[in-house]
């Protein structure tokens, strides 16, 4: 059975759900008041955006993925079928986690918490179901194993984390992430893997429908429920395709799919760091950041990154299918060798440690820093008054309930 007719029919539709949902998750922010409000250092959006978009982006993708598994489970490799039960509760408890944060705020070590338990389930599924049919560990010491899950689990929530951190400015998440489903989809051709189609063609249409919304300027956003599923869901579905690698060799060139965010990510720990910072703090001093403050906007920086992630990808792309060995290395020891040499130069010239304090920490220590004391205390009298209003109308929708 021909496989495009579905994936084009369960694409549309999740399109249309995305845009349907996103206006209603938009509503339904600004009714609530689950909105992200600007302050003006990191957050450059001039009004209040509602950032319930993830609930949105994830309920389409998952609605698309049911839309489109039955009528490819005979095309599925075998135990795939089996693994996709397991990839949903992975990928359920990540948006859980996310939703919970966008709407109430949650630390970070919960949601690391609960990030490394998806990568287990996911883990624990691909070993169960997929991956005895694919590759035999009968003579791979389990040391050795053991060392593999743990590099397929860090890869896991490190994805998950790298399209949060990108998720600083007006539709660049939703661009790079287009750019990065457009090389797996094209690996996957190439190699003749139809397995993760099930997952990234609906992610695809709902960040389509999504980025409606999103665009410049914002009015919604996708919240860390959207962006860290969708971290998810590329990193697994990058996991699946390089099982079914010809060479190792290739599963490196998959690594290149999100080099994009990753290096944003590896700058910003070499960054906290340096100074000293707790790594999972925010700060605004991100590549996008930086970009928007030298354009002057957040388009040509959006611009900007898209073009690096779709020049990597395209990279990434070619290595996947290459048949000469010292050429491939030879090309990943050069790009390798270039983010070296940058990374390098980006450790030695950071000298601005100022934007990764709070601006509280700024104010306490730096009696001539001039923002943002008065716009911190509008920022928590604005989260006070949502917090207030939605304990009000809680306690008043039990009231009504229990009243009839």
């Amino acid at each position: 059975m021909n496989f495009t007719i579905p994936l084009i029919i369960a694409g549309s539709i999740t399109f249309m759900l995305a845009l349907l949902l996103s206006h209603s998750a938009r509503q339904i922010g600004n009714i609530a008041i689950f909105r992200d409000y600007p302050d003006n250092v990191r957050k450059l959006h001039k009004r209040p955006v509602p950032s319930t978009g993830g609930l949105a982006l994830v309920g389409a993708t998952m609605i698309g993925s049911a839309l489109v598994i039955p009528f490819m489970m005979e095309m599925l490799s075998p135990g795939m079928t089996g693994f996709i039960y397991f990839f949903m509760a992975g990928a359920g408890l990540v948006a859980i986690s996310g939703v919970y944060d966008d709407l109430y705020g949650l630390s970070f070590k919960p949601k690391f918490l609960m990030q490394v338990t998806a990568a287990i389930i996911v883990l624990y599924g691909l070993e169960t179901q997929f991956v005895a049919g694919h590759i035999s560990y009968s003579e791979v010491f389990w040391g050795v194993r053991a060392v593999i899950y743990g590099v397929l689990a860090l890869w896991i929530v490190a994805g998950c984390n790298t399209i949060n951190l990108v998720d600083g400015i007006d539709a660049l998440a939703g661009s790079l992430l287009l750019t990065v489903i457009f090389g797996i989809t094209i690996i996957s051709v190439s190699w003749g893997v139809v397995d993760v189609f099930p997952f990234i063609i609906p992610l695809a249409a709902g960040v389509l429908g999504f980025l409606w919304f999103n665009r410049p300027p914002a009015s919604l956003f996708m919240g860390d429920s959207g962006s860290m599923f969708s971290g998810f869901v590329i990193a697994t579905s990058i996991i699946v395709l390089a099982i079914h690698a010809s060479h190792w060799m290739y599963t490196l060139s998959l690594a290149l799919l999100l080099s994009v965010p990753l290096t944003d990510t590896i700058f910003a720990i070499i960054r906290r760091v340096k100074f000293n910072v707790n790594p999972f703090e925010s700060d605004h001093d991100h590549l996008h950041h930086i970009l928007q403050r030298y354009f002057k906007g957040p388009g040509l920086a959006v611009l900007t990154l898209s073009s690096a992630s779709v020049i990597m990808v395209t990279i990434a792309v070619l290595l996947s299918s290459i048949t000469r060995p010292v050429m491939f290395y030879s090309v990943y020891g050069i790009l390798f060798g270039l983010f070296l040499i940058i990374a390098l130069i980006y450790a030695i010239r950071v000298e601005n440690c100022r934007s990764v304090l709070s601006a509280q920490d700024l104010a306490d220590s730096d009696p001539n820093y001039q923002d943002p004391v008065g716009e911190l205390k509008n920022l928590r009298k604005h989260d006070n008054d949502d917090k207030n209003v939605r304990v009000s109308r809680l306690a008043g929708s039990h009231s009504r309930n229990g009243n009839t």
